[in-house]
């Protein structure tokens, strides 16, 4: 359970959700927030069960939002094929309505994302 709540969380964060350090009396946590939503604990987030969690996110990894031609030509395949296996195995998941595949996809793409997204 522990690896989908960090899951989960790093959706939240690909979908502009912001992670806030909350100091309690007796321990330390976090909350996420993001801007006209209610505020989050992070085992709140449902992407790994809920269709309608998962599909916004889905939406904007198709979406020219995410991908901003960072497959420039010089980019390698090594680089590419990650990308590529993320996207297949997301879309097949949907197609075959498998959720499971589908948010497998998801944490690829946004880990090939993280890593070779332009930096600003």
């Amino acid at each position: 359970m522990e690896e989908t709540i960090k899951n989960n969380v790093k959706i939240a964060l690909f979908m502009g959700w912001k992670s806030v350090k909350v100091i309690g009396i007796n321990n330390i946590h976090y909350i996420l927030r993001m801007e006209g939503k209610k505020q989050r604990l992070p085992y709140e987030f449902r992407y790994h069960i809920s269709w309608d969690a998962l599909i916004p996110v889905c939406k904007k990894i198709e979406s020219n939002e995410c991908v901003i031609m960072i497959v420039p030509p010089f980019r390698t395949d090594d680089s590419i094929t990650p990308y590529l296996n993320a996207k297949r195995e997301m879309k097949d998941g949907a197609i075959r309505f498998d959720l499971k595949r589908t948010y497998n996809g998801v944490l690829k793409f946004i880990d090939w994302y993280t890593e070779y997204k332009p930096t600003k």
